[in-house]
């Protein structure tokens, strides 16, 4: 399963850096990069987690929970800039992030005060995995 990451990763990364050399880049190439480049870090944070080392784990566990909510706010802006070609993002876009804004200071938090967190979804049903599911249902 560990390929499939790396895969994944190498193609997010390609793709990018083809985008990134592209000559004329529009608002919508430049999201559309950052969204590939945040797609690869998503799933090195899953790859690491895999590893299942404590110290790499709690933090990876923390700030790939709250990754989720990003990719629809990264599709939206997309849709949005290269539909009607856009030259600037709106403030009021950025709204659409506070679901990970939330639940990743929430997240930072849980690891710098050093709570545990479950090692799967099965383990146990803990507040924290409550919580999440809450924040993933409504955005």
């Amino acid at each position: 399963m560990n390929v499939v990451y790396i895969v994944g990763i190498t193609q997010a990364l390609f793709l990018s850096f083809l985008i990134f050399t592209k000559k004329q880049k529009t608002l919508a190439d430049k999201l559309l990069v950052s969204w590939l480049l945040f797609a690869a870090l998503h799933l090195l944070f899953i790859y690491f987690m895999n590893f299942d080392q404590t110290g790499i784990y709690n933090l990876s566990k923390s700030v790939h929970t709250s990754f989720p909510l990003l990719h629809g706010p990264f599709l939206y802006i997309y849709i949005i800039t290269s539909v009607y070609r856009q030259s600037r993002i709106k403030k009021s876009y950025f709204l659409h992030m506070l679901p990970f804004v939330m639940v990743f200071f929430i997240n930072v938090l849980l690891v710098i005060f050093k709570e545990d967190l479950p090692k799967s979804d099965q383990e146990s049903f803990s507040p924290h995995s409550l919580f999440l599911t809450s924040i993933n249902v409504i955005s």
